[in-house]
């Protein structure tokens, strides 16, 4: 593996351990689907097998970026002694103050903007020094700093997330009108609303960004159409999101 594989693999790691915290299992097909490549096209990426795009890994990190905090997963973690709670309470708790502090970076990324440690303990009343005191475990973290933190950032994640959810709804349309093509049948946009439970008008507000999206919308349309699509991850475009877009003229 080298070093671009070994990223992959730890950012697939981070997303897939974040759910299970969560309480979600998220699998290798699931994270495919979600970025739009087969499985085993994936699989290849992991194992170096296939040269992957050099966009690869941001696609990754903004298809999950709203969705949950992601940290490195470096070793396993091993099942905890009970006397060794109040450790391992601090322990995690610093860990959740790195991923978070990642994830804040990260949405700055996503921006365009850099978010440094002090940016972050400037927002929430601390020094820069204090921040490193709690991250080097040379100060107790108080319980609630990692909501703080979110809370001070939460405009910021909200926009990301409504971005991420109207990319992803866009990108499903396209995909299933050109699947539909591609057999000789018209997928129209009324049809594809109907399938997520929405007025036609709403489902052209979302795709020309004038209304919000919820992230359940995508995957009730890739459901609904399932059969159509079957396995197949390529398909020719035919018809761009900016012609499907357009409501028909009355």
């Amino acid at each position: 593996m080298n070093n671009i594989n070994i990223a992959l693999s730890s950012l697939i790691d981070s997303i897939q351990v974040a759910g299970t915290a969560k309480g979600r299992t998220i699998t290798l097909k699931e994270i495919a689907e979600r970025i739009n490549i087969p499985e085993d096209q994936l699989q290849r990426y992991l194992e170096g097998k296939e040269q992957m795009p050099e966009d690869f890994l941001s696609n990754i990190r903004s298809a999950y970026a709203p969705k949950m905090v992601m940290f490195q997963v470096t070793e396993e973690v091993a099942v905890p002694d009970p006397e060794e709670d109040e450790v391992n309470t601090e322990e995690s708790k610093r860990k959740s103050l790195e991923a978070t502090i990642f994830y804040l970076k990260m949405i700055g990324e996503t921006r365009g903007i850099t978010i440094t440690p002090e940016d972050i303990a400037d927002k929430t009343g601390l020094t820069r020094d204090q921040l490193y005191r709690y991250l080097n475990q040379k100060e107790p973290i108080p319980d609630d700093l990692t909501g703080r933190l979110l809370s001070t950032y939460q405009p910021q994640i909200d926009t990301i997330e409504l971005e991420n959810n109207r990319n992803h709804l866009k990108s499903t349309v396209v995909w299933i009108r050109n699947h539909g093509l591609a057999v000789g049948k018209r997928i129209t946009i009324t049809d594809m609303a109907q399938q997520i439970g929405i007025s036609e008008e709403e489902l052209y507000a979302c795709l020309n960004d004038e209304s919000k999206v919820e992230d359940s919308w995508p995957r009730k349309l890739e459901s609904a159409y399932k059969a159509l699509i079957g396995d197949a991850r390529s398909v020719e475009i035919i018809e761009d999101l900016h012609q499907i877009k357009k409501k028909p003229a009355n």
